[in-house]
């Protein structure tokens, strides 16, 4: 699991995991979920599931940040 520290992740857009500075996987969110339940978004301080499709090499201490398309 996971928790949001800052704004907000969303279900659609582009998010990337890094670890120690180093971006391990760039691409979309497969699933997002709250308490079991799919939801379209996570705000700051909620807990949230995410599932990547073909990555799941995620530890504890990476960050998941989306990036904004301007």
């Amino acid at each position: 699991g996971c928790k949001v520290l800052k704004g907000t992740i969303t279900k659609d857009g582009t998010v990337r995991c890094i670890r120690k500075e180093k971006v391990l996987y760039t691409g979309l969110i497969k699933e997002l979920q709250h308490k079991g339940i799919p939801v379209e978004q996570a705000k700051t301080r909620s807990e949230c599931g995410i599932n990547f499709p073909q990555f799941n090499d995620i530890r504890v201490g990476d960050i998941i940040e989306q990036i904004k398309e301007q």
